[in-house]
């Protein structure tokens, strides 16, 4: 600011030593108590001041603070002694209600990993690869979110899971495990003599499917390549 401006409404009395905190879920500032032996609790919202009917009997010079994770407001300390109180609501985290599973994909093929939670507000979705973060999803109204990879490489084979949060907190789902069978040359989910004989056509005539080791160049390294997974079956 640049000016004070008087309010002229009614409120709390007079005192000092009072404890305040800024409640930023609410958008109200919370008073509590003083040396006068109050006990009482007010809630300033910018227009009035409203108290709060709550019992408290413990007398305070300690401090508040507000804690914007769980949504409560925290006093530490009192003229009594060492006391810590809350007041408001504690926040439920969400609650992961499907987990991913396991998936497998052909090299080129497409796989997907679905995660759904429950719980109060707005849900980010956030998923990860190996424990390194790939995208985010938001929805308030969705409560479940689906990762869908396309033309997927063998560089993709890792550890999926996903981080569901709210205004809250987080929680992480388990892990699935995404194999990419680069020897299904067919994407038909099975490795046999066929994906052998759709390679070597491939090869043959050059065919960009045929770049086994993604290095922009079709040459015997790729046969290799190829015939070293179809060998152990993947």
């Amino acid at each position: 600011g640049a000016t004070w401006t008087q309010r002229l409404v009614s409120g709390p009395s007079a005192r000092m030593r009072h404890a305040m905190a800024y409640d930023s879920t609410r958008g109200v500032c919370v008073l509590f108590d003083g040396t006068a032996g109050e006990h009482d609790t007010w809630e300033w919202d910018g227009i009035a001041w409203t108290q709060r009917l709550v019992h408290f009997p413990v007398p305070t010079s300690g401090l508040l603070a507000y804690d914007s994770l769980r949504h409560v407001t925290v006093l530490a300390g009192s003229t009594t002694g060492s006391t810590t109180r809350e007041y408001g609501s504690p926040c439920t985290p969400p609650s992961i209600t499907s987990h991913p599973t396991p998936q497998s994909a052909c090299r080129g093929g497409t796989a997907s990993f679905t995660v759904a939670a429950s719980g109060n507000g707005q849900f980010r979705y956030f998923w990860r690869k190996d424990g390194v973060v790939m995208n985010r999803y938001i929805n308030a109204s969705v409560v479940a979110a689906t990762l869908t990879l396309s033309n997927v490489q063998t560089t993709d084979g890792g550890q999926y899971d996903c981080q569901v949060a709210d205004d809250c907190s987080f929680v992480t789902s388990g892990s699935a495990s995404l194999t990419v069978c680069s020897a299904d040359f067919n994407c038909d989910t099975a490795v046999d003599f066929f994906d052998y004989l759709d390679f070597v056509q491939a090869f043959a005539s050059s065919d960009p499917s045929a770049d086994f080791n993604n290095d922009a160049i079709i040459d015997f390294f790729d046969y290799l390549d190829f015939v070293q997974a179809f060998a152990t079956g993947c």
